[in-house]
C-alpha cells in the first residue's frame, strides 16, 4: 500500500510542479520516483500469494476495458468541472450561489441518465449504449468549447447536459461489466478495484487536467500581457486567475487590459482542457467498439 501511495503522490506532485515551474529537475525526479515505485508495486503484487490487487484480473479483456472506461469517464467528468466552476465565477463574474445554480443541469443530467439507463438497455445492447455515450460526450465537450463563439451560459448548459446524460449510463454499465466479467471468487476484489479506479480517475482528472490548464494559462498570460504591466505583476498574476484579478485591482493604469488578458488566457486553458476531454471520449468510443463490440460478454 505504501508503494502505491508514494507512486501516485510522486507523479501528481511532479506534474503539478511542471505546471508551475516548467520542466525542472525537481519535477522530473518526482515523476521518475513515481514510475519506479509503480514498477516495484506491480512487481511485488505479482509475487504475493494474497496480493493487495489481483493483477490477473486485468488479463480479462472485458474487465480491463470496462475498468479503463470507468476510470477515464471519471477523469474527464471531474477534471474539467473545477475549471468550469472558476470560469463561471471569475470570468463571467457570477456569485458562488448563482454559479452553483448554473451547474445544477450537470448534476441533474447524471440523475436523469442513470434513471433512463434500464429503459435504454431494453432497446440496445449495453456495449452499444456505452459507445454512443462516449461519442455523445465528445460532442458535448465540443459544445462546451464554444464559450468564445456562443453565449457562454448557453454553451455551458447545453454541453454539460449532453455530457452528463451520456456519461451516466457508462458509469452504471461499466460497473456491471467489471463485476460480471470477474470470476465469482474474485467479485469482492473486482468491486474494490472498480471503486478505487473511479476515485483515482476523478482525482487524477483534477490533478492532471488542472496542471495542464494552469500551464496553458500561465503561458498564454505571459505571451499576451500588455507591455505596460510591470513584470512582477505579471509574475504574480500567473499563479491563478483570482490572483490576476486581485493584482489588476491594485493597478492605476492597465487594470482593464490585465483583467481582459487574464480572463481570455483562462478561457483558452478551459478550451484546451475540454478539447482533451473530447478526444479522450472519442478514443474510448472507438476502443470499446473495437474491443468489446463483438464479444458476447459485452452483451
Amino acid at each position: 500500500a505504501g508503494q502505491s501511495i508514494v507512486a501516485i503522490l510522486s507523479i501528481i506532485f511532479g506534474l503539478k510542479k511542471m505546471a508551475e515551474d516548467g520542466l525542472t529537475i525537481q519535477a522530473v525526479i518526482s515523476i521518475v520516483i513515481g514510475v519506479l515505485f509503480t514498477f516495484l508495486f506491480v512487481r511485488r503484487q505479482n509475487h504475493l500469494d494474497s496480493p493487495l490487487i489481483d493483477l490477473r484480473l486485468f488479463r480479462i479483456p472485458t474487465f480491463s476495458i470496462s475498468l479503463l472506461a470507468y476510470m477515464a469517464g471519471a477523469f474527464v467528468s471531474f477534471g474539467g468541472s473545477v475549471f468550469i466552476a472558476q470560469y463561471l465565477q471569475l470570468v463571467l463574474g457570477l456569485s458562488p450561489l448563482v454559479a452553483g445554480l448554473w451547474m445544477l443541469p450537470w448534476t441533474l443530467g447524471f440523475i436523469v441518465g442513470s434513471l433512463l439507463t434500464p429503459a435504454m438497455t431494453r432497446y440496445m445492447k449495453p456495449v452499444t449504449l456505452m459507445i454512443i455515450g462516449f461519442a455523445l460526450a465528445a460532442i458535448g465537450y465540443a459544445i462546451l468549447m464554444q464559450v468564445h463563439y456562443l453565449p457562454p451560459l448557453v454553451a455551458l448548459v447545453t454541453g454539460s447536459i449532453i455530457t452528463s446524460i451520456s456519461m451516466a449510463p457508462i458509469f452504471t454499465l461499466t460497473t456491471d461489466f467489471i463485476l460480471s466479467s470477474a470470476p465469482p471468487e474474485k467479485t469482492g476484489a473486482a468491486s474494490a478495484i472498480s471503486e478505487t479506479s473511479a476515485e483515482m480517475g476523478g482525482a487524477l482528472g483534477v490533478a492532471i487536467l488542472g496542471s495542464i490548464g494552469t500551464a496553458i494559462y500561465r503561458v498564454a498570460l505571459a505571451s499576451n500581457a500588455p507591455a505596460s504591466i510591470p513584470a512582477n505583476v505579471i509574475a504574480a498574476s500567473q499563479d491563478t486567475l483570482g490572483e490576476a484579478l486581485t493584482e489588476a485591482g491594485k493597478l492605476k493604469v492597465g487594470a482593464a487590459e490585465l483583467m481582459l488578458t487574464a480572463k481570455n488566457s483562462f478561457t483558452d486553458a478551459l478550451q484546451y482542457i475540454l478539447l482533451i476531454s473530447a478526444i479522450i471520449s472519442a478514443i474510448l468510443a472507438i476502443v470499446i467498439y473495437l474491443r468489446l463490440g463483438g464479444r458476447r460478454t459485452a452483451q
